[in-house]
């Protein structure tokens, strides 16, 4: 890096001697020099950034400390701004050259760089496919860019013997099961690309194959499955068969009544949150908290418990000052987009650092589209930061069941944060 505020070796000259719990942010530096792409030194940038705001909580009176966090600070927003440019131009440069579809042609086109591509398929995104068959084995890939053909020797060398004969087509969502449009006969493929992709991707997937005449399917035979491994196909044959019939599903729930009323009194009611949260009167913790309770139990449809919570809510903006309500419709747009996005942030980090604690195929993804979000939030892009906040919150539903992790907590004798004792006890009541 050229700035020397953002090397391990500057800031261990000037911590020597100081006792500092620094090890989070020397570690984060360390990161920060051995990062290469543009997107690793983002990651790497939103750490620096967060040990840094610890260090400084921390020593509050060393002013000679606070001065070195000072040029730090400028340091990181400097080379942020870099690396977001680089990263937006390999991007740029990607789409020109062809996409993915132009990468290093390594194994990883068949194993690892597979795995997103298969969840944009469950999403409802098209992806090209192209299936290798010696008459042994099956070999897929995936791509959303047409293939091309100097991917077949990648494939030939996966499958490691005899001439395959390669089918190209389209891989779909449809059924409820990963449906691959083929250029040939489906019969007997199912089976086959099920056990491939199980391979390549340690997912066990339902997999149909379509040939080119609509009626020509074929099916792996087995119910559908979730992505982690384990699912119907695993169980006896003959104990499934043995299974009662299923009990036909009730009819739909009428709408529930206090809907009406959760929608109204959230409309004067967010304004007035964000309005607090941006002047920091009151007790604005407990205000977000309590604010994220009630609007998490109104996504979820609990309108009992967000009515409950918005008692409890209400008299916080009370004590805050702020009891008058601002009219609806045209005022709630004077709110300052900075603020709510702020607001908003805040309110997603006890589920964002979940992800993160989780470790999963997403806690990388979510970390750094948080990450982007706020870049694109200082320099005023709050409708692109929003965006991405979007994105990571579509990440952290694939990934939390938001009881699980207070469960686990509760029973492992651990300290609830106040976010979670706010839920437990509004939950309670």
């Amino acid at each position: 890096m050229s700035d020397k505020n953002l090397t391990e070796l500057e800031w261990k000259k000037f911590s020597k001697g100081r006792d500092l719990k620094d090890s989070a942010l020397v570690k984060a530096l360390a990161a920060l020099e051995k990062a290469k792409a543009p997107d690793q030194q983002l990651t790497a940038l939103s750490e620096i950034e967060k040990q840094a705001d610890i260090l400084r909580k921390s020593a509050k009176g060393d002013k000679e400390l606070g001065s070195y966090l000072d040029d730090l600070d400028k340091a990181l927003d400097k080379q942020r701004k870099l690396s977001d440019f680089e990263a937006r131009k390999a991007t740029k440069e990607a789409a020109k050259d062809g996409g993915d579809d132009d990468e290093a042609e390594t194994p990883a086109l068949l194993t690892s760089k597979m795995i997103p591509l298969i969840r944009q398929v469950k999403k409802g995104e098209e992806m090209q496919a192209l299936l290798a068959n010696n008459g042994k084995d099956v070999a897929v890939m995936l791509s959303r860019r047409p293939i091309s053909p100097s991917k077949r020797k990648l494939m030939t060398e996966y499958l490691d013997g005899g001439t395959p004969k390669f089918y190209p087509g389209i891989c779909i969502f449809e059924e409820n099961a990963y449906t691959f449009v083929l250029k040939t006969q489906a019969g007997g493929l199912a089976k086959k690309l099920k056990a491939a992709l199980l391979k390549q991707v340690e997912l066990r997937l339902k997999v149909r194959v379509r040939g080119e005449d609509p009626n020509d399917v074929d099916d792996d035979g087995e119910e559908a499955e979730d992505e982690g491994g384990e699912g119907q196909g695993d169980k006896n044959p003959q104990a499934v068969a043995q299974q009662p019939a299923a009990i036909p599903e009730a009819p739909p729930k009428p709408p529930d009544p206090l809907k009406a009323q959760y929608d109204k009194r959230m409309v004067t009611m967010e304004p007035r949150v964000l309005a607090v949260l941006k002047a920091q009167t009151g007790d604005a913790s407990k205000i977000r908290a309590v604010a994220d309770f009630v609007r998490e139990k109104g996504d979820g449809g609990n309108y009992k418990a967000a009515l409950a919570g918005m008692e409890s809510l209400e008299k916080l903006l009370e004590v805050a000052g702020n009891a008058a309500t601002p009219t609806p419709g045209p005022a709630t747009a004077t709110v300052d987009p900075g603020a709510a996005f702020n607001a908003r942030l805040a309110a997603m980090m006890p589920q964002v650092k979940d992800v993160i604690a989780a470790a999963t195929d997403y806690s990388q993804d979510v970390k750094l589209k948080v990450s982007e979000a706020g870049v694109f939030a200082r320099k005023k892009d709050f409708e692109q930061a929003n965006a991405l906040l979007d994105d990571a919150e579509e990440l952290i539903e694939e990934v939390l069941n938001p009881d699980a992790p207070r469960k686990a907590k509760k029973d492992a004798g651990g300290t609830l944060s106040d976010y979670e004792v706010l839920r437990e006890r509004l939950e309670s009541d």
